[in-house]
This record gives C-alpha cells, sequence and structure tokens, in this order.
C-alpha cells in the first residue's frame, strides 16, 4: 500500500517508505505514520536505518527518490488527498549519511 523505493546508484541498497508494524501504533494508526527507511542489501530488515519521519503529523505519507547523479535522496511527502505536499532533500555524501 503506497510502496515507494529508490535504488542507490552503486546498488548496494535502497530507500524505501513503510507504515508501522501491526501493533506498534494504537488501533486504528495503521495507515498513519508513514517513514523512509534505509535498507542494505544482504542485512536483515530489523537492521534497516531510519531515514525520515515527520513525528508532528501523521497523515503525511512520503515517496523516495534518488537524484541521477546518486548525490541527493529526494523524499516528497504527501498529506492524504490534499494538494499540500513537501520536498526534503538530503545528501548522500555527507559522512555518516544513510547509504553510505
Amino acid at each position: 500500500k503506497f510502496a515507494a523505493i529508490a535504488w542507490t546508484k552503486d546498488g548496494s541498497g535502497f530507500f524505501y517508505n513503510r507504515f508501522p508494524e501491526p501493533g506498534t501504533v494504537p488501533a486504528g494508526e495503521e495507515n498513519y505514520r508513514n517513514r523512509v527507511y534505509f535498507h542494505r542489501l544482504g542485512d536483515d530488515q530489523t537492521e534497516d536505518r531510519l531515514v525520515y519521519a515527520r513525528l508532528d503529523d501523521r497523515e503525511i505519507v512520503f515517496q523516495p527518490g534518488v537524484s541521477d547523479d546518486g548525490r541527493w535522496l529526494v523524499i516528497a511527502g504527501f498529506k492524504g488527498a490534499s494538494d499540500r505536499s513537501e520536498i526534503v532533500l538530503v545528501d548522500l555524501q555527507t559522512p555518516g549519511a544513510p547509504g553510505r
């Protein structure tokens, strides 16, 4: 549901969005609190690194993308079916950035 992935330039992993695990949020909240994670190929999903979340607004759903040159993680956030959206840029060349 609303799944999106974006591969790193070198193909070593990908960024993806996901909703909370069942039972980790109150009943009725399962389709809220979307977050962006990084998964390195070969690692267990439990090791995936949280990259971005908006704790102040549970209704935003994220869609990650990676720029053609591989430098930027581009996270588009959409609030429900409204026209409200946001873009967040993460410099993947920064030391300690996800995917490094």
